[in-house]
């Protein structure tokens, strides 16, 4: 099992209150992005899933902007907080602890399921359980969009320590990630740790949390062949939501793969067990 699946709960818990002052998990170009799908996938009334949707942004800017959302993650303070936000401004959003491994929806029809936390599962087994369970909730007419980083940029820019701070009036949060080792070109797994401090100057107080994750940088083929086994097909890749053209690949920090279900003429999904 992926190392990710260990503690992970608990760890995002603790940080879940602090989490979108330092991470600003969506911004508008994510937004417009899917917009963008929207208009050329000719998807009516859009129906999101966010498969790890941590305090719920992607999901209630984009219900600011018509679409219905549905967002799951582990943790449950994440989606505490989620539902708090879109309670205070009245959005259609529903939020539910869940496992990606295994999507339970009694029902269903999400026009784009979307999943941007593959990089954190080293284990392709996990990552194939991911891809399985998506796959039960697709028709030929869904999107599967799946984010991850890029891994020749990554390889190019790499650095073993990055540091992220924000000082407020009364207090100071810093994010901290740590690489215990330079990617393996073959492998592609690393260790790493995250650790957020939180300086409290009106209570006087400092809290720390940290967890090591293995992260995989996930290759365009082994992710090719894992969507294959279950029926679904790349169709196109898009380099950071748009903003940089896929042309230049090595530029572009994330790729966007838009997936769908294959379909035959005769109405029945191919079976790839044949």
């Amino acid at each position: 099992m992926s190392n990710f699946f260990n503690g992970i709960g608990d760890f995002m818990d603790s940080i879940a209150y602090i989490y979108d002052k330092i991470c600003h998990p969506a911004g508008i170009y994510r937004i417009n992005f899917f917009k963008h799908l929207v208009n050329k996938y000719n998807l009516n009334n859009p129906n999101f899933l966010d498969m790890s949707c941590s305090t719920g942004e992607t999901c209630i800017l984009l219900a600011e902007n018509g679409f219905s959302s549905t967002g799951i993650d582990f943790s449950e303070q994440m989606i505490n907080i989620s539902r708090e936000k879109a309670l205070s401004k009245n959005l259609p959003c529903e939020f539910k602890v869940m496992d990606m491994r295994k999507l339970l929806f009694e029902y269903y029809n999400f026009d784009i399921i979307f999943n941007n936390s593959l990089v954190w599962i080293d284990s392709l087994n996990d990552v194939a359980k991911v891809v399985s369970t998506t796959s039960d909730l697709l028709t030929q007419d869904n999107l599967f969009v799946i984010d991850i980083p890029n891994h020749n940029h990554f390889l190019i820019t790499y650095k073993p320590y990055h540091l992220k701070g924000i000082k407020l009036e009364k207090e100071a949060i810093y994010k901290i990630v740590r690489y215990d080792n330079h990617p393996d070109i073959k492998e592609q797994v690393m260790k790493t740790c995250q650790t957020y401090v939180h300086l409290d100057y009106l209570n006087g107080k400092q809290n720390v949390y940290s967890h090591d994750f293995t992260i995989r940088l996930h290759s365009l083929d082994e992710l090719e062949e894992i969507l294959k086994k279950y029926n679904i097909q790349i169709v196109e890749i898009i380099g950071d939501y748009g903003l940089n053209s896929i042309d230049n690949i090595d530029d572009c920090t994330n790729l966007q793969i838009i997936c769908k279900k294959l379909y035959l003429e005769s109405g029945q999904y191919e079976n790839s067990n044949c």
